[in-house]
């Protein structure tokens, strides 16, 4: 049962892809992650779950042995 404050949402970030990129104004390499992260969401007037889920990407200059993957989405 939501609370009623708001919707309750749990939200698991999931990594699904790591690429590296270029941008010819930054003069260091570039590492891309996509992320898909998938939550539960209550609707208060319905009481009715529904899944929702959002797409992220993220554009990091750290290597992969300072930053993660799993670690940047978090």
């Amino acid at each position: 049962m939501p609370s009623r404050s708001g919707p309750a949402k749990t939200r698991r970030p999931r990594p699904y892809a790591c690429s590296p990129a270029s941008w010819p104004e930054v003069k260091v390499p570039l590492r891309v992650i996509r992320s898909r992260e998938s939550y539960w969401l209550c609707r208060p007037r319905s009481r009715q779950r529904a899944e929702q889920s959002s797409d992220w990407i993220w554009v990091t200059t750290l290597p992969a042995a300072q930053l993660s993957t799993e670690r940047a989405v978090a």
